[in-house]
């Protein structure tokens, strides 16, 4: 399919102005994708959406984030076993590159310089913003900002996690948007964000103040001091909750709650240069809770977590292997 017919569909699909004959083919060209196909048409997608407006792109992710795309599929009687799989990783491309493209052109039309930090393993660092506004980055962490904001908004881009402090100015909303398409909105409070990619949900909790968390033009809800969004990025549901630690970590503590191995995991080894790493046949969706602090060491927190829940450990020069126990040591 061609790159000026493909725009033409997309644009008239995110519209709604598609007929039933459209879409039909649309479907068909997906279920119908060689490997090679779906690779152009992904590579396709950057320059698509490079030749829409804002409005079309605004249009595309929202008709996509309501999952209307889904539900075509669902209710077409041609519908193949491959082809929701490709669909979704073309709506999850589309609305990242939407995202993505919004917001560094929000950059180029201010004639803006994009500064950008990066946080290490184990590392925080804290960053003040043209604003004066406080931002701690946690480890592995990407923050990237204008060299100056503009009389209207003040729009930064977050990978990771990070506490923010923002100083106060109902003229200029601030405005946090995450890779995967989460927008945090606020006039001047303080809260924290945790959006890794590796990790399977979002949480937005707020310190002071009120905040505004949604998705493209999705709104999930404004939440107050003690209160968290959590949202899930494989159901796509969200739900809001009350929640104690806000910016714990900033002091070193690390908190699980219901957290499952596999996340505790990716938690551990974004904090610890010495990696864990879980041996096949762990059951990496057991949950675990607890509070723990950093100055106990990775292998402190491990051998209490393998206690706690009847599995062990190898302890290696640069890694620890969580295992279970033999059968042996069962009897």
């Amino acid at each position: 399919m061609e790159r000026s017919e493909l725009k033409k569909l997309l644009s008239r699909y995110s519209s709604g102005r598609a007929t039933e004959a459209e879409r039909e083919r649309l479907i068909n060209w997906y279920q119908n994708a060689s490997d090679k196909d779906a690779d152009e048409f992904l590579e396709h997608l950057g320059g698509v959406i490079d030749g829409m407006d804002n409005s079309e792109l605004l249009r595309l992710e929202d008709r996509l984030l309501t999952k209307e795309i889904k539900d075509d599929f669902n209710s077409s009687k041609t519908k193949s076993i491959n082809t929701l799989p490709l669909m979704k990783v073309a709506a999850v491309m589309v609305i990242f590159l939407v995202s993505t493209f919004v917001f560094f052109q929000y950059f180029q039309e201010q004639n803006n310089n994009i500064q950008e930090y990066r946080t290490k393993v184990g590392e925080i660092k804290e960053i003040i913003l043209p604003d004066q506004s406080k931002v701690i980055l946690n480890s592995v962490s990407v923050l990237r900002f204008p060299e100056k904001f503009v009389t209207d908004s003040r729009e930064v881009a977050l990978e990771g996690e990070a506490f923010f402090d923002v100083e106060r100015d109902e003229t200029r909303p601030f405005t946090v948007h995450t890779e995967n398409g989460i927008k945090v909105s606020v006039l001047g409070t303080s809260f924290n964000i945790n959006d890794y990619s590796n990790g399977e949900q979002v949480e937005v909790a707020v310190s002071s103040g009120k905040v505004a968390v949604g998705k493209g033009r999705r709104l999930f809800g404004k939440i107050t001091k003690g209160q968290q969004i959590t949202y899930d990025k494989i159901t796509e549901e969200f739900y809001q909750s009350n929640v104690a630690h806000v910016d714990s970590w900033i002091d070193g503590k690390i908190v699980f709650s219901q957290h499952t191995l596999k996340e505790v995991s990716n938690i551990l080894n974004r904090i610890f240069k010495k990696q864990l790493v879980l041996k096949e046949g762990v059951d990496q969706g057991l949950f675990i809770k607890g509070s723990f602090d950093k100055n106990q060491g990775i292998e402190g927190i491990v051998d209490i977590l393998c206690i706690l829940h009847g599995l062990e450990y190898e302890n290696r020069e640069n890694k620890i292997i969580i295992k279970n126990k033999s059968k042996d040591q069962l009897k």
